[in-house]
């Protein structure tokens, strides 16, 4: 798209009431989608998508949170030193969105990936807490404090759910990262509704539950 269609684009959010947007995805793999200066990336375009709707963001007064890294292979890892490797790729790009585009007032802050769930491996929630989250969303607050940092969580199979270690899991969470400011919730009524799909509903009064347990 040229920027005259992502302003557009932005037209049409702003009337329908949106102001803040999560805009994927800076790196997914090996693929750049932006004119990096990082070696070892495949670049997908000699234009900047991010530089454009930042800019027309701004002049629109909305809020843009970037999402730096992807990594389609965090579902079945539970090892340490992957999640190592996975923070020094994000601050790496991290850095460099940092000098591309603090200058637009639309950039509030930045989205991580993983998505983290609950219920997950017993051995995920230290590694998340120690080996990513905590690197990762201190060195962002030392590139501007006021940067907004935030991830959604999806909201797992009804089966294997249960408040009480759903909020527990997310109280320590927040407790030992005082750094992630906020998480949307994604993944509700109508997720994953395809035949053979994983969810077998999601009905109404546990996605009530969730949100209830999120919220305290």
């Amino acid at each position: 798209w040229t920027r005259q269609r992502f302003a557009k684009e932005l037209d049409w959010m702003k009337e329908a009431g949106v102001d803040s947007i999560i805009l994927m995805r800076m790196i997914h793999n090996n693929k750049a989608f932006y004119p990096t200066k990082i070696k070892g990336y495949e670049h997908l375009t000699d234009t900047d998508p991010f530089d454009y709707i930042l800019s027309e963001a701004s002049k629109r007064d909305m809020s843009v949170y970037v999402h730096l890294t992807d990594a389609g292979d965090y579902w079945t890892v539970t090892d340490s030193g992957y999640y190592d490797n996975l923070a020094k790729k994000l601050l790496a790009v991290a850095d460099e969105a940092h000098t591309l585009y603090s200058k637009y007032s639309a950039l509030k802050g930045f989205y991580l990936i993983p998505e983290f769930w609950y219920p997950t491996h017993p051995k995920l929630p230290e590694i998340w807490i120690e080996n990513y989250l905590k690197p990762v969303t201190e060195h962002l607050k030392s590139l501007n404090p006021k940067y907004v940092i935030c991830s959604a969580p999806f909201v797992g199979v009804e089966s294997e759910f249960k408040a009480a270690g759903h909020e527990q899991f997310w109280t320590q969470v927040m407790k030992r990262v005082p750094g992630l400011d906020f998480i949307a919730i994604q993944d509700g009524i109508g997720a994953n509704e395809y035949p053979n799909g994983d969810s077998k509903a999601r009905t109404y009064s546990y996605i009530q539950e969730v949100f209830t347990s999120a919220k305290r």
